[in-house]
């Protein structure tokens, strides 16, 4: 029995029943006890013995009870066990003991020692009880994680990917060996920091929505950009994978980042690539177009200057000059269109009132065995653009939904209110989420295949026989649709008709009223005009057309002729109309120094290149006032009067333009 000597008991043959039957359950336990639990007497002897000190040893009770503790095993470590004995019936403060020892059958245990000394009533020690826990299978645990530890580490710091575990309070809390090379900080430098410390607080402002889907459990995944200390920068992929705990809170993410700088470049090459090929094919389309049209000038120029060709005739060759002429004037604006150069004069616009005025002209386009719909949605959000531009668009949309319905069938233009989301934004390149007003042109014709559908915006690709279309239609949609911040898309399929969709984005605010020009009414002028342009036939040109309407016109061929002209000219000189690109002097470089000599003279450029492009390049500010190539004598005139007698509205009143200052449009 574990305890002291409790000295005489009362003769009361209950109290003796109620005490053995303790006793007896106190025996039991500890018989069921999982550890080991050995009793010993002064002598060291084993008085008790439980079956878990049978499992951990290896000896059955029979075999110990009565005997010192066992010590058959010459391999047995003595030191152990024997000395927290020794050490307990001295008196020493008891503790906890690591040892290992060997069972019966030799085979080692690793054990955690507790003892308690037992006392009899007047404090003399009794006895000892000894707790003996196996901690074989917890360290083989302990060892095979560890493993798995080292393994994990060997695996991630071998990987070609930076990876990182984070906290739910956004602390590192691991960190491969790749993360510290690209950083140059070892781990124990990153370990415990916060991410807005370790990525500083500006990409962690970017990267704050995607930290805070990741702590509720929501994977994501992103493209950033690193910047190494000491090296260039790099682009990678970043993806935040929530780690969760077995009730279902987050406990962090991992954050695996891959790093995809060669292959953005691979990409990069690869649309370069493609657009060399659109190139080629650009060319190759212009040069084909190009080629007829100059062959029909170059034929009725012929026949003009032939003696014998009567008036009737000499018209007629002059009619088809001019008609080829413009055809190639508004190919070079299809061109403007689809590379997005285009000049734009962009106003808040209600699309409904567009398609309205249209449906006269469309109806006419269309013909009679095709239906026109028009479906208007109430209350549509204004959109800013270029309303000629926008009646391009539809123009050239309908004719496209025309030529799919050769055995005639309905169009339908619709417009409504919309909204693009995340979603729409991964599914079509180029989409900013937002509130867009939505104007489709649908038909029910022919349809088009899924190849088809992705060269549909080409330049030059046409499904159309030869002679029936340029290929500039829709690539016209496409650039004039981009330029003014928006985008377009087609559903499809053969036999079931095509919708395209222009999105165009909703006026968020007031705009600023454009200034304008107080129109003329007379064409004719008394004034000097200086005109510098480096092709001879354009200045000719010009010379004549101002003549004619009764100018005084001066001329160079360059900035530097046009500034010796302008210092050796006795009278006033009203007007310098400049080419922008020039040899030697620009026409912006002249305009200034006209400024500093003839302070009083306005400034109109003409240029073959649009003037937003020319803006873009730094050319000329924006909002210049500029005549564009190719131009008639009508609008030439017209445009050095307006300039002539230009007046800017400002604030609603009008007052007279500051002289020697280039005004807008």
């Amino acid at each position: 029995m574990i305890g002291a000597d409790s000295g005489p008991m009362p003769a009361d043959t209950a109290y003796i029943a109620e005490l053995e039957a303790a006793n007896a359950r106190l025996r039991a336990l500890i018989q069921a006890a999982p550890v080991a639990i050995i009793e010993l007497d002064p002598d060291g002897r084993v008085i008790h013995w439980n079956a878990a000190a049978e499992r951990t040893c290896g000896w059955s009770a029979a075999e110990v009870i009565g005997q010192p503790m066992p010590t058959e095993t010459a391999a047995c470590e003595r030191d152990g066990l024997d000395r927290v004995i020794a050490d307990g019936f001295a008196g020493a403060p008891l503790r906890d003991h690591d040892a290992t020892r060997r069972r019966k059958d030799g085979t080692p245990v690793d054990v955690t020692i507790s003892t308690a000394l037992v006392v009899d009533a007047s404090g003399r020690p009794s006895g000892l009880v000894a707790a003996v826990t196996d901690n074989t299978e917890r360290k083989r645990a302990v060892a095979a994680l560890r493993e798995s530890e080292r393994q994990h580490r060997a695996v991630t710091d071998t990987v070609p990917l930076l990876i990182s575990f984070v906290d739910a309070d956004e602390r590192y809390r691991f960190v491969n060996r790749r993360y510290e090379v690209m950083f140059g900080l070892p781990r124990d430098a990153i370990i415990g920091r916060t991410m807005r410390e370790q990525v500083g607080a500006g990409a962690y402002e970017r990267m704050r929505p995607c930290i805070r889907a990741a702590l509720r459990g929501e994977p994501v995944s992103f493209e950033n950009t690193l910047h190494p200390p000491g090296a260039s920068p790099r682009n990678v992929l970043v993806s935040f994978m929530p780690q969760t705990a077995d009730d279902g809170t987050v406990r962090g993410f991992y954050s695996i980042t891959t790093d995809i700088t060669e292959r953005k470049q691979l990409e990069e090459q690869f649309r370069q690539a493609q657009k060399m090929e659109a190139v080629g094919q650009l060319a190759g389309g212009i040069a084909h177009d190009f080629n007829n049209l100059l062959t029909v000038i170059l034929s009725h120029s012929a026949f003009l200057l032939e003696e014998h060709a009567t008036a009737e005739e000499r018209a007629t060759d002059a009619n088809q000059i001019r008609a080829a002429a413009e055809r190639a004037a508004t190919l070079t604006q299809q061109l403007l269109a689809f590379s997005r150069k285009q000049n734009m004069s962009p106003k808040v616009t209600d699309l409904n009132v567009v398609v309205t005025g249209m449906e006269t002209l469309l109806a006419r386009l269309i013909g009679e065995d095709i239906q026109l719909v028009n479906v208007a949605a109430p209350d549509l959000w204004r959109v800013n653009v270029d309303p000629g531009q926008l009646e391009q668009v539809l123009v050239n949309l309908v004719v496209n939904a025309r030529d799919a319905l050769p055995s005639g069938g309905q169009i339908t233009i619709v417009t409504a209110n919309a909204s693009l989301s995340e979603d729409d934004a991964r599914r079509h390149a180029g989409v900013v989420p937002g509130a867009y007003v939505m104007i489709a042109v649908s038909d029910n014709g022919l349809g088009m295949s899924p190849d088809v559908q992705q060269r549909i915006f080409e330049p030059f690709f046409t499904t159309k026989a030869p002679g029936k279309g340029t290929g500039l239609g829709l690539a016209t949609v496409y650039g004039i649709v981009k330029q003014s911040g928006g985008t377009v898309w087609v559903d499809s399929a053969p036999g079931e008709g095509a919708t395209f969709k222009v999105y165009l984005p909703q006026v968020t605010g007031a705009r600023t009223a454009p200034i304008a020009l107080v129109p003329t009414t007379t064409l004719a002028g008394t004034e000097t005009v200086l005109i510098v342009e480096d092709d001879d036939a354009v200045r000719a040109l010009a010379e004549r057309t101002l003549g004619r309407h009764g100018y005084t016109v001066l001329s160079a061929i360059n900035g530097r002729e046009a500034l010796a002209i302008a210092t050796a000219h006795a009278g006033p000189i009203h007007l310098l109309l400049s080419d922008v690109i020039m040899p030697e002097m620009g026409g912006r470089a002249l305009a200034d120094e006209f400024a500093r000599v003839r302070p009083l003279t306005r400034v109109l450029f003409s240029s073959g290149y649009a003037g937003s492009e020319l803006s873009q390049r730094g050319v000329l500010p924006p909002d210049i006032a500029m005549i564009e190539k190719p131009y008639g004598p009508d609008t030439l005139a017209r445009r050095v009067r307006d300039n002539l007698d230009a007046r800017q509205l400002r604030h609603g009143q009008l007052t007279t333009a500051r002289p020697g200052t280039a005004l807008v449009r």
